[in-house]
């Protein structure tokens, strides 16, 4: 799929586009009466049925590591070293399933601007072996922002460019279930990369 551009606020661009790719998430049996679950979903949820969808442990193991080297190749790439801008990531409950849902919300960092094409290479032969696969591109003045979802199993990463100033980092799992390893919200798996140093 080519990458699609709006010209839209970034919230509302991924959501727009996401809500074209994807089926809503209630369905009815002919009566008019939903048939799925009614609790709250965000867009970068996820389309395939929640227990269907890839481990929370899963994306920790083998996803975020993934997105850690993407960080790092675009250090390499011209960002340089970074500067935390959130205190950690995050690992909480989640709305759509709130018993037994999982999110990783991963640190956003800043470093100095790489140039969009290199980013573009970058994300191409890292992500799309971990289901990142929908490029979603959202521009304004100065700006330039770059998505890429996995629209089964939920979750984004969002590198953003400010022209001339800097470039920062961040993504999202979507909710995921556990597979019984994580029993807790903020228990990370063991031997995960420590975030960076945070100053306010």
């Amino acid at each position: 799929m080519g990458i699609i551009r709006r010209f839209l606020p970034t919230a509302a661009t991924a959501l727009l586009v996401l809500s074209s790719l994807t089926a809503c998430s209630l369905s009815s049996d002919g009566s008019g009466k939903p048939t799925h679950q009614e609790e709250p979903s965000m867009f970068w949820y996820g389309t395939l049925p929640f227990e269907q969808r890839v481990s929370i442990e899963d994306f920790q193991r083998k996803t975020e590591p993934v997105l850690l080297e993407f960080r790092q190749q675009l250090s390499q790439a011209g960002a340089g070293d970074y500067t935390a801008l959130t205190k950690s990531s995050q690992l909480n409950g989640c709305l759509e399933q709130q018993d037994k849902g999982y999110e990783v919300k991963g640190q956003i960092v800043r470093g100095a601007p790489v140039p969009a094409e290199t980013v573009r290479k970058l994300a191409s032969k890292l992500l799309a072996p971990s289901g990142l696969t929908t490029p979603v591109e959202d521009t304004g003045p100065g700006r330039l922002s770059l998505f890429w979802y996995d629209t089964e199993n939920g979750g984004y990463v969002d590198v953003t460019i400010r022209e001339g100033q800097f470039t920062t980092f961040g993504y999202r799992s979507g909710c995921r279930p556990s597979d019984g390893e994580t029993t807790h919200p903020g228990e990370f798996l063991p031997n995960r990369p420590p975030d960076l140093p945070y100053e306010d």
